[in-house]
């Protein structure tokens, strides 16, 4: 993993600073709850920083959360061109890890969820679109119980695999031709610098009784935890 990071170093050079206004609302009314030096000793226990430190040297790991809707954010973050480059698995053995690890009970929760999907919407087809869809969990599953799927995913190796499997592969321009029944995101904005950016995009692609599911972290101890625990 150290030496997949530190190829990836290379390409590292745009970073976004979202600041104090909520990445969801837009109030100004938020406060830090968190600002610690990225090459403080906690961060450095994890490889990634380590491979990142001269882009990570005047940085700070800052959450901020907003007073007005609660949500919880991290102010720096990877411009959007850079996530690809950094978002992206060293290679098909390493995805072939990820199916792997994944649990059973993990596999019987996307079933009960395309289950209760499919239920909600009774076509005999179904178009999704798993937005993020890495190397095909949800979609298989989706695919198994009828659905259309495409998939819209950044890093390229991920994209192949699902590919393999029969997922259809869209970049942007695609999807703006589309209309989907549901689009699924899942673990996916907390990644994106302008997470409702991309929501008001995927909008205009929803059929209109269409849905969208959205999957963030989140913990409601959270903020207190972070106030409380010094890094």
């Amino acid at each position: 993993m150290g030496n997949h990071w530190g190829e990836k170093t290379k390409y590292i050079c745009q970073l976004i600073h979202r600041g104090k206004f909520c990445i969801a609302c837009k109030s100004g009314n938020t406060r830090i709850l968190v600002n610690e030096h990225y090459l403080n000793d906690y961060f450095l226990n994890f490889g990634e920083v380590r491979a990142l430190t001269q882009y990570l040297k005047n940085e700070y790991f800052s959450v901020h959360q907003c007073m007005n809707c609660g949500l919880s954010y991290q102010d720096f973050v990877l411009e959007e061109n850079e996530v690809s480059k950094i978002y992206s698995s060293e290679n098909e053995a390493a995805i072939y890890d990820q199916v792997h690890n994944h649990s059973l009970h993990a596999y019987a929760h996307l079933t009960e969820e395309i289950l209760l999907l499919r239920q909600i919407n009774q076509a005999r087809e179904i178009t999704t679109l798993d937005f993020g869809c890495s190397w095909g969990r949800w979609s298989a599953m989706a695919q198994a119980f009828g659905c259309r799927v495409f998939g819209f995913e950044v890093d390229k190796v991920a994209a192949s695999f699902a590919q393999n499997r029969g997922i259809e592969i869209i970049d942007w321009e695609d999807i703006r031709k589309l209309k989907f029944d549901f689009i699924n995101i899942d673990q996916v904005l907390e990644h994106v610098p302008a997470p409702l950016d991309v929501l008001e995009k995927l909008k205009y692609s929803l059929k209109p009784d269409g849905m969208i599911k959205v999957s963030v972290p989140g913990d409601k101890n959270l903020p207190s935890l972070l106030l409380k625990n010094n890094l």
